[in-house]
């Protein structure tokens, strides 16, 4: 009788908990541009600082869409909170399920007042106005959404499975029975909060690079650039560290060009391209990174075979013209072992590099020309 009794005792503190905790809402709103949105939070109570131990989010796109939009956060107001965005289709829409691993967040609420919480932006889908929501699907979704697919909010304030979104100036609310934040009824209908008119922009359609002589030429085409403040051209001789080396201002048109010329001062045989897109609030997009050969002098070098245990470095050169270069032997910690100068002429030239005692490993052989340096690796028996 005891333990009964201790139960109910329990299970009424427990439940008396659980109503007491103020209600938290959630909204969404046109964004800082036309392809993106704010997610906004409500509280029922002021509590400076509530404590969540979870939050989380999902924003739907209508799988009607196409092509599929990619969404990246953008922004957030708590301070150095990272937010993760996972995929999943189901429910008639393309979800993306906002959560952080931060936890607890401490906001300070103030009954009935709205926080901005995060800033989301949409590339790659089409140039035409759509709806976008916040959706929960009737218990988070139990098919590809994991459960993950929707407005939850714990701690000391919570959401309500059936009342999770607010209304506000250009967002439509349907809100219905999605969940039972008791654990006890499974849900049943979708529910949503849903801006309309958010573009979800094709921002590169083309881009290409060809060499032309000695200049490479560089077009790009791009659709909805009503945004767009000027592309930067950059170039880069590793594809890692890149430097701008024009700019190309936004015009009405959606085409454009670029000519950068005498490519063959860089000594390097392959020089990579990329345009910077910079919009008119400074945010940034990159296009897919394109590649020029200058030179295909690299296939010039070779060495006969590995060296096994002989101390001489076969090198055999084809060429169309006379030329030098400084070749040098590394080993594996980076350290020069050899040095010599190597001359050739037309036609194929064999030289011997007689190499120091070697311990057994890998080596590496650089051929410094003019046209940049060509890495031949061999081993030592």
């Amino acid at each position: 009788m005891r333990s009964i009794a201790t139960f109910i005792l329990f299970f009424f503190v427990a439940c008396f908990s659980l109503q007491a905790q103020p209600l938290m809402q959630a909204s969404l709103g046109a964004g800082s541009a036309p392809n993106r949105v704010k997610i906004y939070i409500r509280g029922a109570a002021t509590q400076t600082p509530a404590v969540i131990s979870t939050l989380q989010f999902n924003i739907g796109i209508p799988t009607s869409v196409t092509p599929k939009p990619t969404m990246t956060v953008v922004s957030t107001t708590f301070a150095g909170v990272t937010w993760g965005v996972t995929e999943a289709t189901e429910g008639g829409y393309y979800n993306y399920q906002i959560v952080t691993a931060a936890s607890p967040l401490q906001p300070n609420i103030v009954a009935n007042t709205e926080l901005e919480v995060l800033e989301v932006a949409f590339t790659g889908g089409p140039l035409t106005a759509n709806n976008v929501s916040l959706v929960t699907l009737p218990d988070g979704g139990l098919g590809a959404s994991n459960g993950l697919s929707l407005f939850l909010c714990t701690g000391t304030t919570r959401s309500v499975g059936n009342n999770l979104y607010y209304t506000r100036t250009g967002t439509t609310v349907n809100n219905q029975f999605s969940y039972d934040e008791n654990g006890v009824n499974t849900g049943t209908t979708t529910s949503t909060a849903t801006v309309s008119g958010i573009i979800l922009p094709v921002t590169w359609l083309d881009f290409t690079a060809v060499k032309k002589g000695n200049q490479a030429q560089l077009d790009w085409s791009v659709a909805n650039n009503s945004n767009n403040d000027r592309f930067e051209v950059q170039v880069s001789t590793n594809s890692n560290n890149f430097e701008t080396i024009g700019t190309v201002a936004n015009r009405t048109n959606t085409k454009y060009s670029f000519i950068h010329n005498n490519i063959e001062k860089y000594a390097a045989p392959v020089l990579y391209y990329r345009i910077k897109q910079v919009d008119k609030d400074g945010s940034v997009s990159f296009s897919p990174v394109k590649q020029i050969r200058i030179s295909d002098k690299t296939a010039m070098f070779s060495l006969l075979d590995n060296i096994g245990a002989s101390t001489l470095l076969q090198l055999r050169i084809n060429a169309t013209n006379n030329g030098k270069a400084v070749a040098t032997v590394y080993n594996m910690n980076g350290q020069a072992v050899k040095t010599v100068d190597v001359q050739w002429g037309t036609g194929t030239t064999q030289k011997q590099i007689q190499l120091p005692a070697l311990a057994a490993g890998n080596y590496m052989l650089h051929v410094n020309t003019d046209d940049g340096i060509v890495r031949l690796p061999f081993t030592r028996m």
